[in-house]
């Protein structure tokens, strides 16, 4: 097949890339940095000219007009488009007893009663909806829509998880809202590249919506301490309030907590996510061994979570933390 990936140098476009690569398809890769802007409807019409695509993988579309700007260059000039959207869009489900949820869940007009516009969060969730929304109701270009849980693998460039890792090889105490009992599911990078692939070489999967994760349903507590094994770190937990914390929980401390269902990837791309306690280990060691990041950036909060830790120590009994 002949492809074009929207996205391809980072993180979760560099793991669909390799796998694309791997399988032998034609992959041509379009940023900012190599073939224009994806903003930009001229540089899209460029691109869209240049030949006759079998497939467009969008990972920079996060917006209904965003996804206006794809379908218009692409309408006629592709055999297919996928769109990377999110987890997060499960926020406009009205059921009350949600868990877990199915892809048909998600409704497109419902307006939740607690959706604040102004949130950095409910505004990524919302522009990701209006762009399911757009690109389920045009006749254009057939489509595949994926719902990744929060990423995770080597080479993430979000550093949710490895803010944490970093204060685990450092060293001190670390604060869990709560006592860190929020659960979730992540999803590993290498397992949305194979769904990714499984898709494109199926005909069946064409105009179909697919939730991604890991199998397991684990808990952040949970997470920080296989990381922690993995280092081979010694880990202090201080578990207080969520309500105290503010941003000192860390990138993953108010996570929202959907568990959709991995059922329909499993039976029709024959998804088979690799086991959380594999790809966390691996993760946690790659971070150690192989990360070029700017540690201090990760570490700005660091001190002030010191304090509080030092604080809360003096006021509640030992039994209540470890």
């Amino acid at each position: 097949m002949k492809i074009l990936l929207l996205g391809g140098t980072e993180f979760v476009g560099r793991a669909i890339a390799e796998e694309f690569k791997k399988a032998g398809h034609d992959l041509t890769l379009f940023t900012r940095r190599l073939k224009g802007d994806r903003k930009n409807p001229a540089d899209l019409d460029k691109v869209a000219k240049s030949t006759k695509w079998d497939l467009v993988i969008d990972n920079l579309g996060y917006t209904k007009s965003d996804m206006e700007i794809l379908v218009k260059a692409f309408a006629g000039r592709t055999g297919r488009l996928f769109f990377t959207s999110t987890v997060s869009v499960y926020r406009y489900s009205n059921r009350r007893f949600y868990q877990p949820l199915n892809e048909e869940d998600v409704q497109y007009g419902f307006t939740p009663k607690d959706e604040d516009p102004s949130n950095v969060h409910w505004q990524y969730a919302r522009g990701k909806l209006e762009a399911e929304a757009y690109l389920t109701s045009q006749k254009e270009i057939p489509w595949t829509i994926f719902r990744p849980s929060p990423v995770y693998g080597p080479f993430d460039n979000k550093n949710r998880v490895f803010w944490y890792l970093t204060r685990l090889i450092q060293g001190g105490p670390i604060l869990l809202g709560n006592g860190g009992v929020q659960s979730f599911r992540l999803c590993f990078s290498e397992d949305l590249a194979r769904a990714y692939r499984s898709a494109a070489e199926k005909d069946s999967t064409k105009n179909q919506i697919y939730y991604l994760a890991q199998f397991e349903i684990v808990t952040l507590r949970q997470l920080l301490e296989l990381s922690a094994e993995a280092l081979k770190a010694p880990v202090e937990f201080l578990s207080l309030p969520e309500e105290l914390l503010g941003e000192l929980s860390g990138p993953l401390g108010n996570l929202q907590n959907f568990i959709p269902n991995i059922a329909k990837a499993q039976h029709e791309l024959e998804y088979r996510p690799t086991p959380f306690e594999e790809f966390c280990t691996l993760t946690a060691k790659w971070f150690r061994d192989q990360w070029k990041g700017n540690e201090k950036e990760l570490l700005t909060t660091r001190d002030e979570e010191l304090t509080l830790a030092h604080k809360w120590k003096n006021k509640v009994p030992p039994q209540f933390n470890g």
